[in-house]
Formats: structure tokens, C-alpha cells, sequence
């Protein structure tokens, strides 16, 4: 605890045992003042109403009495205005009720609330009052009104402090009569947590010695005392007034004197505020290393409590032994619940004690002897005594260690004890020496280890199941080895100390050594060797206890007064990634008030989820390597961005990881000169974007990515037209504007990944990577992207409220030959780029005259497209399907495309260009509509009416939101027979979304729409979503069909698709089939409809139909 917070805590501790004080010896009336105060003027009386609980302003004595600063200033009030005073005082909310129906003509004590305004005039306020939320001090993390939902809050029934709370959304609220009933509730342990203005809360804790038990988590806010009249009450208001400006400043500093003015250090409530908090460190610490002990057990409490005092206090209480802590002047400091049993009294009442307090004289001075002489030997002293305990008279042997406490500065801070019951110990150690039987019967049953091993060879005579317990060795395994042959001494120099201590005293007292246990673990011991004969042998009788525990508390607690004082950042994680224990740096790096708040907690806790999830990934990698880490990262702190350099490494016990600790330094300074020397080495000062050197940077490594990926690269050198006017006519900072502007147009139009680099000047370099393979695919891509970044260039700008125009010249190259370097690449980019200039500025060229040729055809190209739509050039050809007996049950239909000027073009040509450009989709609605159309038209014709045509579906089109309507609105128009349309999908419509397509295939198959999956075998198609597509036919790819006579893997493919369509009840037709063997080894395997140039080729619409006549005639 810091030296300013234990003032204010003794300052506290001083002003109430004033209070206290005061209050004895004022109880005697004034009874002069009283007499002048009958004597006055009897013309009228004033009653006036207040709470009788509110001390030390207004309470009642032990006999009933009124008494209180208020009572003595209202008599002076009476003396000085002749007016009797009638002071009537009662609970609060009756003295409120006494008001409001007119049974009384002022109210003393009252805050003033808008409510309150409605019906009252107010006085000047005349008093400060503090109204602060009380926590009982085994309950943390109440700091602010957000931590008191979940809370039953305890306060006074018509108390302002309601409103305030219900105000702040807290609406589970206990109430109480006064303020007396509030605070025996609150020690009794019915409410845990209320509000209670301070002055009468000082008192009334203190006076229920509980002072201890309560902590003042945080003011809710300050209220002012005022008195208050009726609504329009102006005479009694100005006569109020009146009365009390007549008090003189000194009358009334006397009054306030005599009530609050008196300070005694009575308590020095501080400095046991300041060893509490010491105990709240030490277990902190007890728990850190008794979870590392108890990992499973730890993981499961972790999730399950408030903070590290309350789990650390449930270890401490669990633990069999005395414990307690006390100052370096034998003062109380701690204890656990054991200790309680031996004085019989609470916790809080012996801390704060000495041992004087509780037993006699010489009692306490034993205790205290063996206190000086721990802290003398500066190491842990043991002794054994004999204690009474208070609470049932029990009468016990215990073996006690008193060990030292020292800061992180090595000054001694007090002395830790534990205490071990050893009166069985004692008793098996007596029957020993007493009698053989006896010895054997407290052998067997003692708690600790005990063995006998001969002198002569050191093998093992006898040992007890404590033995067995400790060691893992079982009795029968050891007798006639020694401890030597079994391994159990971790370090031989141990065994060499025992074998000097009994050489030259005979015994061994005590003495503390590292064993292994039969699994190869290792504990601590702590040993005491008596020599004694057996059955004529000289051997040695070792009793062993297990004080693993015990060191690591002990150690714990030394190196947490250290971390405390460490500058850099500590804290160590369970193998849950939440935390054990951390160092105050860490925690104010964290915005968190204490260590203790972040103890249990984790990542998840504290940052944000996206940071946390890398910080458990981190300790993750950590503890699956068991090697540590050292990294650069960045931590949000309050809105700020701060760097850390950070060690991690995996805690090891016994071999085994328990978790990480980690080490961090704030680096934010160095970071920051870094990235400075970077930004000017790298980055334009201006525009902020890549300068020259970081351009070749990028492009190396574009290239050497464009090596590997197959992916191309472009360059596109952007010069800004007459930007030198510009420059000259309006200034140099209205050119800077414009380039700034310039640089934030272009980075808004290129992708993630691409590059924006300033040369100088008006002159820009973007590259774009990760382009098609295909060179002019490539090239369409960047056009593009090119036209893009000219038509946001050429936008007005607004700089500093000139309005301009600005043109770009831009030359794009391609990086076409593998090997080209950067310096070739801007050479070319920069030649284009004065090609645009040449053909007139305000426009784009490509380097590669063939490929700026490629581009404009590809871009007519899809001007004719959209124009042939409108125009009706396209049109369908039929390709017949037939059955096993060749008859044609069907036809698919393909779309061809008559040009005007370049004649029949191929569907290989326009439909990726439709793809791409969205033309597919009015293309894909206009094959629809005509399909369905001559569907309508062949239903008069007996020879056509039968058939089914098949209409392939492209994925953009089906993912259409309004797909369905679309088809059905088309049947619906055209009247069309849905039973004879199948729509053919390919499998490529199945990576995603595959709910969605099975909602329309099945909205349309329940219309009578049929479904075939195309290319069935070439695409993405898995077997557990093809059993619930609602498909009708499969259809085996022509890549399969081509070789099926001469590829055993095509041919087993092609019997696979067949068996697979009959398991799952579908039909199958095979495409591309063209010879007589292709079809007839389809036929054997199963597969009859074909369609093929074996039959026809796609026909025209009247070529198709007399077709179908020829085969139904024969």
C-alpha cells in the first residue's frame, strides 16, 4: 500500500474514534440553553422534522435521548429567534410523510431531487455529504454503477440515493427503516453490498466493529443537507434563514467542532490495511503455485470465481496445517481458517493482535522467542510446541516452521508460520522407544514417511504405508535395496550432508533434500534420522515429510515481491492461455487497476477478439514446441497503439509444461524512429505513395511472383497533360493539391495488392499483378482497369476552390517475356505511355501494337454482340438425342450467331465474351423464350409434338435471385408444355451455394421441368450432394466418349457414370458420340440415348424437322 493511501486510510481511522469519542462525553443537554429556549417568545411554535439514525448529526443516546450536532444548533437557532422549536425525529420515510401531510413546518436533512422541488422550497445547502457504495472486503471488482447489476443493494427506505441508483439503471434494491437496520442487516451477511451516506456509515460500522469487514468500493456522488418548507412557505423559509445567518461563524465552528472536530489515532486502521493488502499479495501467490501443483484442479475453479483473493482464500482454508502471517513486531497480519480454531475467534478479530491478546504471558513470550529467532537466522526455524486450542480445549503437539519474509530490497517485512498437528507423529515416535508393539502400530499409521535402513549396507529393514504414499515404491519392493540402488536421491551431495550431520552429532534434525518417487518425479523432503537398534543391527529411523508445497509457496512469495519491482512487463499464463500472475507494469499497460484484476482472466478479457485469438495462437505455438518465442507486436492501450518486444517460453514443473511466462519491453520509440527512416527512405513525402526505390522493390518481386504463378504483370505509366501550366498559372501548392489528388483517385481504383508508385513530377506507375495467364485475357483485364483510372482522372477537382480539369496519358506493357527486367518494363510502360500523348493525349495505349489490336477487336466484338441481340442475328441450331432404337425423343438446342459482315460465328467466340461481359444473361432469357416458343409450335405437329428439348443454363444465369420466375413467367407466356423442357446445368454451378440451387431445381421440377447435370465427371460434383440434387439425367461428357475404345481409364469412367445414374434411379445420354463402336460399347454398358455426329450434327430449325420425318419414316 503507498504511503498517501494509508494516510487516508488513518486519517479515516482518526476522525471516527473522534467521533466516538465525542459522542461520550456529549451527552450532558445544555440545560442553559434550553431554559432561554422556554423563556422565548410563545407567539409560535416551529416543528421541525429529521431522521433520529443519522449520526453525529442527529441520533438517539443509550437512554433515548436526542441528541446530535443538529439538536444543538436548532436550541441555538430557538435562542436566537425567541421562536420554541419542537424537534420532532423519527425514521426517514415517516419524517417525510410527517411533511408531506402537514404535520410539520420544516425538514431537516434533506437532499435536494427535482421530485422534491415540486412540493418543497429549499434553504441554502448547508452541509457536504459524501454517499458512497459499500462492499463487504471479501467481495472485488465493484468499482462503478455498471458492477452493481446482479446486486441486491441495501438502502434506507426514502433515501435519495434511490432515485440516484434507479437513475443508473440499478433496480434490485433492498429496503431498510434506517440507517441502523441497514448496517445490522449489512454485518449480519443478509446484504453484502449497500449505499449509505459516510458520516452515519463511519459511525455505525464502527460501532458494530465492522469497521474491517466493509470496503468503500466508490462514491456514488455528494449530496447537499439543506431545509425545506412547504411549496410557497416564504415566511417560515426567510424566518429559517433568518434564525441561522443570526449564528455567528464562530458559534457555529464551535458546534462542529464539538461534534466532528476531534481526531484520535485510536486505530491504526492503515497500517493493517496496508498488511491485509500484503495477505491479498501472498495468496495471490500461494494460488499461482499451488495451481501449477493442482493444474486440473485450477482449470476447473478458474472459470468459476470472481477474483484471485476469494480462490486463494479457498486453497489457504483447505490446507490441514496452521498458517499466518505476522509483522516484524509480532502484529497479526493473516490467517486461515485452522488458526481461527486456536484462538477461537475470527479472522478479523485476531488481525491487528498480538499473541498477548489471546494466551498468557509466558505462552506469548515462547511464540514471540521463536519469532526473534527466525528472523535472527534469516532462514526457516522449526520447533516443536504444544498449543491448546480455544474452541474446544484440544490439546496438540505441532511441529511449527517460522520462515522470514523479505522484499524485493531485502528488508524484513515479518514472519510466515505454518503448523503441522504431529501429535500422532509424536505418539508413533514415543511408542517407538516405549515398547515394540506400540512402535509398530504408530509405524504403520503415521502420515508421514517412515523407514528403517540398516548402517552396515543401507538397505532398507522396514518402511510404512506413508512410505508407500510418498515414494510410489511399495514395501515389498525395497526391503533388503538401498535408497542408493532405487534412485530416490535427486542429488547425492544431499545424502552426503545426512551421512557428515550424523557422523558428528549422532542425528539429524530436520534436514531438507529434493527425492525422486518411483515415476521418476521429484518432491522436496524434509528429514529427521535417529539412530536405534533392530533385532541386534545398528540402523536408522527416518521420518520424511513432503514439504513440496511449502517451498513453493515460500519461493512464490519471494519472487512475486520481485516482479512487483521489475521494470519490464511479467506474466504468466496456465496452459488455458489465462493469466496466474502478473506484475503491476502489465497491468497499468492494460488500463487495469491492479494485478488482481487480471488474475483468472484471459486474452479474450482484455483486447479485442481479433488480438486476443493471435495471442493464444502465439501461446499455443509455445507450448506444443516447449521452445520460446521472441516477437515485435503491437498492443491497443487506451486507444493507443503501443510495441513490444516479447519473450514467451513454457513453464516447465516436474517436466512437465504448466503454461508460459512472458517478458515485454515497450519498444514504441525505436518503432517509430523506424518506420520515420523508412517513410522518407521508401515513401513520397508529398503524395505518401511508394517513391522510385520502392517501385523497383515491388516490381522484382512482381516478377519473380509472375515467374512462379504462370500470373502476368503490368505496368501503366500515367503522365498528367499540361499539368505544367497549371503549375506556372496557379502556384506550386495548387500543383501539390492536384498531384495529392490524383495519388488518392488512383489507389481508389486499382485492387488490394496492386501498387500506386510516384516517380516525381506529374509522372505515376501503377502495377497490377495477379492477371490472367492468357496473354490478351490479360490485356482485357488491364484495359479495364485502365479505363477505370482514366475515367476517375478526368473528373473536375476542387483545389482550394480553384475548379479544374486535368487529362492522363497512359501507356500500358505487359510483362510478356519472362525474362524482362524492370528497367525494359518502364522503357516500354513509358514509351505507350508517349504514344497516347502522339495519338492526342487523353487516352491509353498499349506497348504491343498487336495486342492494343486485340483489345479493340475484342471490344468491337462485344458491341456487336449487344447490337446482334437487339438486331435478331442470333438463332438455334437442333442436335437430335435418340434411343437404343434410334428413334429421337429429343434435341439440345445451340445457339449460333449470323454477323451481317463476318458471317456464322462460332459459339466459341461469343459465349465466353457473354460470359463475361453479362451478356449471357438477356442472351440465356432469349435461348428460353424461343426454345419454349417451338415447343408451342411442334405441339400441333404429331410427328414433333413428343420431343423434349434441352437447353443448356449457364451458372450466372440459374444464380439469378429471380431464376425461377423467370422460367415459369416464360412457360406461363408461351403456354409452352413444362414437361417436355429439361434444363441442363454444369457442375461447376455446384462449389457453392448448394442450398439455394437444390430450393430452385425442386421449385422447378415441381412445375415438371426435368434436369441434367452436363460435363457430368469433368467438374467439382461431390457424391453427397449429387443424392440430393432432384437431377433427372446424367450426361456423359464427350472427353470421355472419345476414347472410350481405347483408354481403359475413359471406358471405366464412362461404365462408372452409367452404374452410378442407375444406383440413384437417373437416366444417362452420352454426347459426342460418332462411330458405330463408340455407341454400341455404351449400349452394352448400359448407356441407350446418344446424341452425336453419328446421327447429325446441330441443324438448323427446317433441316432439324424433316430430319426427325425421314427417321419416323423409316
Amino acid at each position: 500500500m503507498s504511503e498517501k493511501r494509508s494516510g487516508r486510510f488513518e486519517s479515516w481511522a482518526r476522525y471516527t474514534a473522534g467521533l466516538l469519542m465525542l459522542l461520550v462525553v456529549a451527552v450532558a443537554p445544555c440545560a442553559e440553553m434550553e431554559s432561554r429556549a422556554g423563556h422565548a417568545n410563545g407567539g409560535r411554535t416551529l416543528t421541525v422534522v429529521m431522521d433520529d439514525n443519522y449520526p453525529p448529526y442527529v441520533f438517539r443516546d443509550s437512554s433515548g435521548m436526542l441528541d446530535g450536532y443538529l439538536v444543538d444548533l436548532w436550541k441555538l437557532w430557538e435562542s436566537k429567534t425567541g421562536v420554541r422549536v419542537d424537534l420532532v425525529a423519527t425514521d426517514w420515510q415517516k419524517a417525510q410523510q410527517l411533511m408531506a401531510d402537514g404535520q410539520a413546518d420544516v425538514i431537516d436533512t434533506m437532499f435536494m431531487t427535482q421530485e422534491r422541488q415540486r412540493t418543497l422550497d429549499f434553504t441554502p445547502p448547508y452541509e457536504l455529504i459524501p454517499v458512497t457504495i459499500f462492499s463487504h472486503s471479501g467481495l472485488g471488482g465493484i468499482t462503478g454503477p455498471d458492477t452493481l447489476r446482479g446486486f441486491a443493494v441495501g438502502v434506507k427506505a426514502g433515501d435519495a440515493c434511490i432515485s440516484k441508483l434507479r437513475d443508473l439503471g440499478i433496480t434490485h434494491l433492498q429496503e431498510f427503516g434506517n440507517y441502523e437496520a441497514l448496517v445490522a442487516a449489512a454485518v449480519a451477511g443478509q446484504i453484502r453490498v449497500f449505499c449509505l451516506d459516510e458520516p452515519p456509515a463511519n459511525y455505525l460500522l464502527y460501532r458494530h466493529h465492522a469497521e474491517h469487514d466493509f470496503n468503500k468500493a466508490f462514491q456514488l456522488y455528494t449530496g447537499k443537507f439543506h431545509r425545506a418548507v412547504h411549496k410557497g412557505d416564504a415566511t417560515t423559509l426567510a424566518l429559517v434563514n433568518q434564525g441561522f445567518s443570526a449564528i455567528s461563524d464562530d458559534e457555529q465552528q464551535a458546534l462542529h467542532d464539538k461534534w466532528m472536530g476531534s481526531k484520535l489515532n485510536v486505530l491504526p486502521y492503515g497500517r493493517y490495511l496496508a498488511y491485509a493488502l500484503m495477505i491479498a499479495a501472498l495468496t495471490g501467490v500461494l494460488l499461482a503455485v499451488w495451481g501449477a501443483a493442482l493444474r486440473r484442479e485450477v482449470n476447473q475453479r478458474t472459470a468459476q470465481l470472481e477474483n484471485e483473493r476469494a480462490r486463494l482464500r479457498v486453497l489457504l482454508e483447505t490446507i490441514p496445517d496452521l498458517v499466518w502471517l505476522k509483522d516484524e513486531a509480532g502484529v497479526y497480519l493473516f490467517c486461515n481458517q485452522q488458526f481461527e480454531h486456536l484462538y477461537g475467534a475470527r479472522e478479523a478479530q485476531i488481525v491487528g493482535k498480538t499473541d498477548y491478546h489471546f494466551v498468557d504471558r509466558e505462552q506469548a513470550d515462547f511464540f514471540r522467542d521463536h519469532d526473534r529467532k527466525a528472523q535472527a537466522a534469516g532462514k526457516p526455524m522449526s520447533n516443536e510446541e504444544w498449543i491448546t486450542f480455544a474452541d474446544d480445549g484440544r490439546r496438540v503437539l505441532v511441529e511449527t516452521t517460522k520462515t522470514p519474509m523479505h522484499d524485493a530490497t531485502g528488508k524484513l517485512i515479518g514472519v510466515l508460520g505454518i503448523a503441522r498437528d504431529i501429535t500422532r507423529r509424536n505418539q508413533a515416535e514415543q511408542a517407538v522407544r516405549d515398547s515394540e508393539e506400540r512402535y509398530r502400530v504408530a509405524f504403520r499409521t503415521s502420515c508421514d514417511s517412515v523407514n528403517i535402513n540398516r548402517i552396515a549396507d543401507g538397505c532398507f529393514v522396514d518402511t510404512n504405508e506413508g512410505f508407500e504414499r510418498m515414494t510410489g515404491w511399495r514395501r515389498d519392493e525395497v526391503i533388503g535395496r538401498s535408497s542408493l540402488e532405487l534412485g530416490i536421491w535427486v542429488d547425492p551431495e544431499d545424502r552426503r550432508r545426512m551421512v557428515e550431520k550424523l557422523r558428528q552429532d549422532g542425528f539429524c534434525e530436520n534436514m531438507q533434500f529434493r527425492f525422486r518417487r518411483k515415476d521418476g518425479s521429484e518432491l522436496i523432503g524434509q528429514m529427521s534420522v535417529h539412530a536405534i537398534p533392530v533385532d541386534g543391527d545398528e540402523c536408522l529411523l527416518s521420518v520424511t515429510r513432503d514439504i513440496t508445497e511449502q517451498v513453493r509457496i515460500e519461493e512464490a512469495l519471494r519472487q512475486r515481491a520481485l516482479l512487483d519491482n521489475f521494470p519490464f512487463l511479467v506474466w504468466l499464463k496456465d496452459n488455458s492461455s489465462r493469466f496466474l500472475a502478473v506484475n503491476k507494469p502489465f497491468a497499468e499497460a492494460c488500463g487495469q487497476p491492479s494485478p488482481n484484476h487480471l488474475v483468472g482472466k484471459s486474452d479474450l478479457d482484455i483486447w479485442p477478439r481479433d488480438l486476443a485469438e493471435a495471442y493464444q495462437a502465439d501461446d499455443r505455438a509455445v507450448l506444443e514446441s516447449g521452445r520460446p518465442t521472441n516477437v515485435e507486436e503491437p498492443i491497443e492501450v487506451g486507444g493507443k497503439r503501443i510495441w513490444f518486444e516479447t519473450y514467451k517460453s513454457p513453464v516447465l514443473i516436474d517436466e512437465h509444461v504448466i503454461g508460459t511466462v512472458g517478458f515485454a519491453r515497450d519498444i514504441t520509440e525505436r518503432k517509430a524512429t523506424e518506420e520515420e527512416v523508412r517513410r522518407l527512405a521508401f515513401y513520397d513525402t508529398l503524395t505518401h505513395l511508394p517513391n522510385r526505390r520502392l517501385l523497383v522493390d515491388r516490381l522484382q518481386q512482381a516478377i519473380a511472383s509472375s515467374a512462379r504463378s504462370g500470373k502476368q504483370v503490368a505496368v501503366l505509366f500515367i503522365d498528367l497533360d499540361n499539368f505544367k501550366i497549371l503549375n506556372d498559372t496557379l502556384g506550386h501548392g495548387i500543383g501539390d493539391l492536384l498531384l495529392q489528388q490524383v495519388a488518392k483517385r488512383l489507389e481508389h481504383c486499382v485492387r488490394e495488392g496492386d501498387t500506386v508508385a510516384r516517380l516525381g513530377g506529374d509522372e505515376f506507375v501503377v502495377i497490377l499483378e495477379d492477371l490472367s495467364g492468357e496473354v490478351f485475357e490479360g490485356a482485357r483485364q488491364v484495359e479495364i482497369i485502365g479505363e477505370k483510372i482514366h475515367a476517375e482522372l478526368v473528373r473536375p477537382y476542387d483545389l482550394d476552390g480553384h475548379q479544374t480539369n486535368s487529362t492522363p496519358s497512359i501507356g500500358i506493357t505487359l510483362l510478356t517475356d519472362r525474362e524482362t527486367t524492370f528497367e525494359e518494363l518502364m522503357k516500354r510502360a513509358d514509351m505507350a505511355m508517349y504514344q497516347a500523348k502522339g495519338a492526342g493525349r487523353n487516352t491509353l495505349r498499349f506497348f504491343d501494337p498487336e495486342m492494343q489490336a486485340a483489345v479493340a477487336a475484342r471490344t468491337a466484338l462485344e458491341g456487336d454482340l449487344r447490337e446482334g441481340l437487339k438486331q435478331g442475328q442470333l438463332l438455334l441450331h437442333y442436335q437430335p438425342q435418340v434411343d437404343g432404337s434410334g428413334t429421337v425423343t429429343g434435341a439440345e438446342v445451340l445457339v449460333r450467331w449470323r454477323h451481317p459482315l463476318r458471317g456464322l460465328i462460332s459459339p466459341i467466340e461469343f459465349i465466353p465474351l457473354a460470359e463475361e461481359t453479362g451478356l449471357i444473361l438477356p442472351l440465356g432469357a432469349w435461348v428460353l423464350t424461343t426454345a419454349c416458343n417451338q415447343l408451342v409450335s411442334w405441339s400441333s405437329d404429331p410427328a414433333m409434338a413428343n420431343l423434349t428439348l434441352a437447353v443448356n443454363v449457364s451458372a450466372r444465369q440459374f444464380r439469378q435471385p429471380d431464376f425461377v420466375g423467370q422460367v415459369l413467367t416464360t412457360l406461363e407466356t408461351s403456354s409452352a408444355n413444362p414437361t417436355k423442357l429439361k434444363l441442363e446445368l454444369t457442375e461447376s454451378l455446384l462449389l457453392d451455394n448448394v442450398e439455394e440451387i437444390i430450393l430452385k431445381m425442386n421449385a422447378l421440377r415441381s412445375s415438371g421441368v426435368s434436369f441434367a447435370l452436363d460435363d457430368f465427371g469433368t467438374g467439382y460434383s461431390s457424391l453427397s450432394y449429387l443424392k440430393r440434387l432432384p437431377l433427372n439425367q446424367l450426361k456423359i461428357d464427350q472427353t470421355f466418349v472419345r476414347d472410350v475404345l481405347s483408354d481403359p481409364n475413359d471406358a471405366a469412367i464412362a461404365r462408372t457414370i452409367v452404374a452410378l445414374a442407375q444406383s440413384l434411379g437417373l437416366s444417362v445420354i452420352a454426347e459426342g458420340v460418332e462411330t458405330e463402336e463408340q455407341r454400341e460399347f455404351l449400349a452394352v454398358s448400359g448407356c441407350h440415348a446418344c446424341q452425336g455426329y453419328l446421327f447429325s450434327a446441330p441443324l438448323p430449325l427446317e433441316e432439324f424437322r424433316q430430319f426427325v420425318s425421314r427417321k419416323s419414316a423409316s
